[in-house]
Formats: C-alpha cells, sequence, structure tokens
C-alpha cells in the first residue's frame, strides 16, 4: 500500500508542486541551485499510498557533533491529501530513521496537516504572513493600493526610477551585496549568495517554477531590488532590499512585480514574514497592501531515536531551537 520513491526527475517534481500550491523553498530548482551554489546536500522523497502520491519532502541534510544527521525540510512538506496526512507523515518519519537522520524537523504551510500537534515538539512560535489577492487584476488592484502608496509609485515614476526584470551578472552582485549589508545593521545573516541567485535566475525545471529579480534604478545608480519566486498560481517575496528608504523605489519595486505577475494569471502573493514586535517597520509597509494575515503554527521537531532525542531535549532545555 505505502511506497517511498527517491528523487523523482525534477521538472516532474515542480510540475506537481506548482499543481499543489507548495512553496518554493520545496522546489527542485531552489534544492539544485543550493547545491550547486553552496554544496548544501538535499534529497527528496514522495510518499505513495496505492500509487497515489500523498506526500513530497524537499530535505536539506544537516550535521550536528551532538545529534548527528539532522533532516530540516524547509516550508514543507507538501501534503497533498488531508485524509490520509498524518498515515503519510508516519511513512516519512521511518523513511528518514532508516537513512539515518537522528532527528527531523518539518515546517509545512498550506494545507497544514491534520493532526500536526501530533507531528512533533514545538518549536518556537507561530509566524504570520500577509497574501494579496492578485486575481482581481491590475487595475483593481491599482484602486485598492492606499493613497500614500499610490502617490509614492507616481513620485517615483516623476523622478525617473525605473523598475525592470534582470539577471545580469553586475545586477546580482548589487544585489546580494545590498541584502548583505543591510543583514550585517539589523543583525541577521543573508541566506544568499550572488551564485544561488544565479542559478535560479536563470535555470528552470519547470514553466511553473520561476524566479525573478527587479531592480530599481536612477540615472544607472542601482536602488534596490525585488526576487520572488512564482509557483504555480503563487508569487513568494524572498528578498527585498533598498539602499534607503524614501523616494518610492521600494513601493514601486512591488507594484512592478505585483502587476506583472497579475498579467500573468498569478492570483496570489505571499508577501512574506510579518512581525510587528521584530520589525515593525517592515510589518507597516506590507500591512499597508490589502490582503489578510494568514498565520502558521509553529515547527515542529521529532527524535527519531535514541540519540536524537537526548539532542533535541537537550536543545529545547537550552533554548536552541
Amino acid at each position: 500500500m505505502w511506497k517511498i520513491i527517491e528523487n523523482e526527475p525534477s521538472e516532474v517534481w515542480d510540475e506537481r508542486l506548482a499543481t499543489f500550491g507548495g512553496h518554493p523553498l520545496q522546489s527542485a530548482l531552489w534544492g539544485d541551485a543550493r547545491a550547486k551554489a553552496e554544496g548544501n546536500p538535499h534529497e527528496r522523497l514522495l510518499v505513495e499510498h496505492d500509487g497515489r502520491t500523498v506526500l513530497q519532502a524537499r530535505i536539506e541534510a544537516r550535521h550536528h557533533k551532538l545529534a548527528g544527521k539532522i533532516a530540516w525540510i524547509p516550508q514543507g512538506p507538501l501534503y497533498l491529501y488531508s485524509e490520509i496526512a498524518f498515515a503519510a507523515h508516519l511513512q516519512l518519519k521511518a523513511a528518514l530513521k532508516a537513512r539515518g537522520y537522528q532527528v527531523y524537523f518539518e515546517d509545512p504551510r498550506d494545507p497544514i496537516p491534520p493532526r500536526y500537534r501530533e507531528h512533533g515538539v514545538c518549536i518556537g512560535g507561530p509566524s504570520q504572513t500577509m497574501i494579496v489577492d492578485l486575481s482581481v487584476g491590475p487595475e483593481a488592484l491599482w484602486r485598492e493600493l492606499s493613497a500614500n502608496w499610490r502617490n509614492e509609485i507616481r513620485g517615483a515614476l516623476k523622478k525617473g526610477i525605473c523598475v525592470r526584470e534582470v539577471d545580469d551578472d553586475e545586477s546580482i552582485s548589487r544585489f546580494v551585496a545590498v541584502c548583505a549589508a543591510l543583514g550585517k545593521t539589523k543583525g541577521f545573516r543573508f541566506q544568499g549568495s550572488a551564485e544561488l541567485v544565479s542559478h535560479l535566475l536563470r535555470e528552470r525545471n519547470s514553466p511553473q517554477v520561476t524566479a525573478k529579480l527587479y531592480a530599481a534604478s536612477l540615472a544607472g545608480e542601482f536602488l534596490g531590488g525585488l526576487f520572488v519566486f512564482i509557483v504555480g498560481a503563487s508569487m513568494q517575496n524572498i528578498w527585498n532590499v533598498v539602499v534607503r528608504s524614501g523616494g518610492g523605489s521600494n513601493r514601486l519595486l512591488q507594484w512592478t512585480a505585483m502587476k506583472a505577475a497579475s498579467d500573468a494569471k498569478v492570483t496570489r502573493y505571499d508577501l512574506g514574514g510579518i512581525d510587528p514586535i521584530v520589525n515593525p517597520g517592515v510589518y507597516k509597509f506590507k500591512r499597508a497592501l490589502t490582503g489578510p494575515v494568514v498565520t502558521f503554527p509553529p515547527i515542529r521537531g521529532a527524535a527519531l531515536s535514541l540519540r536524537g532525542g537526548i539532542a533535541l531535549a537537550a536543545a529545547r532545555a537550552l533554548r536552541k531551537v
């Protein structure tokens, strides 16, 4: 009845991910690009029931001197059929244990599987994002923007600020450099690199799974960029940065990406994480757009062995996870 399939062809994997609305970080494109750019090992597992795929998980292998081999499933797995989601989850855990993993962490998005509390222990707290409805079309989208947003966009255009889709080495390098600099200023580590962004922009497994980088400039000067990932009918905000606040470039970047996606029949735009406490400026900026706030439950972690159990308990006691 149950079957585990390893490393399905990338194009088939990404087509299914697009059909069922999976997250970009679960795409073969993302995993392959990270492997090429950074050497991060990953594998893809399908769980089938009676010949039907019910779960797919792209797993990143991590290693820890105490815990051993750790499975991290970013923004996943993707549970395709809720009626047997928990049973499929148990099959996945057994498959990971057989492959030598000691601990695993999962963080599925839409849809959240039933009985999620039984998938492991809670790591951290819930997270939030905001979804913009792009299906209404560009004209309705423009009307739904606040007056402040529309005025800022008009002002940016009058100044001569230009936003265009790019994939050249110079634009990628500038974007990554500004993102890394912002990370140092804000106290976080930027999780990208020029090589990773290049692979994501220039390689493709499926026409439904694509990455795009928009760059804002004025008289040849780089002002900021927006990196988005489209999977099927959904666009995800991955990274966005501006050299300095004000001037309308950030809003013009967002508007350009939303309009292009809406024209391409993409129906939803996930703005990424919002947190009014940790990052109130970003929260205020994103909440100015029209869309519902969606709350996701915490990451779940589970031990797959005695060694994994000891390591996970110690990490939780020391608040290291």
